[in-house]
């Protein structure tokens, strides 16, 4: 959890922490909450994000089609209830810094995004798209699994 720094010169808690030596690996432990990272527990994460964004994607789908392009209204409920649940999705992922957690979402957030756009809408992927992809969710798995 969050703690405040403290006042009269104290470091904040803003302030960069010192680099270690040692990369990221399963089986580093998370200091915060003292679990360590195991290949269930990346993959817990990992579904429960896939599900955060499949909700989060096909919510606003639904919302989309239903507002903006006038289809059917129900979609529109359907949609609102998809928002919902994917809004509580994230009380269930095993980490304990929410900021961590929505900024790790982001890079399988874009991932999904592009599944979808190919799977549902017929979007070609370029091959820019393809790494920017790879790019991101790499560099939110280092953020994820890096030890602390």
């Amino acid at each position: 959890m969050y703690e405040p720094p403290e006042r009269h010169g104290a470091r904040s808690s803003f302030a960069m922490a010192t680099p270690t030596a040692s990369p990221p690996a399963l089986g580093a432990t998370n200091a915060r909450d003292g679990r360590q990272w195991s290949a269930r527990r990346v993959a817990v994460v990992v579904a429960l994000f896939v599900l955060a964004a499949c909700l989060e994607i096909g919510g606003c789908y639904f919302l989309w089609r239903a507002l903006r392009l006038k289809r059917d209204r129900a979609l529109a409920l359907a949609g609102a209830i998809a928002l919902t649940a994917y809004g509580t999705v994230f009380v269930l992922v095993p980490m304990d810094d929410f900021g961590r957690i929505m900024a790790v979402y982001g890079g399988f957030f874009i991932v999904m995004s592009y599944a979808f756009g190919v799977l549902v809408e017929g979007f070609v992927m370029d091959v820019g798209d393809f790494v920017g992809a790879a790019v991101a969710l790499t560099g939110v798995l280092v953020c994820m699994l890096w030890p602390r």
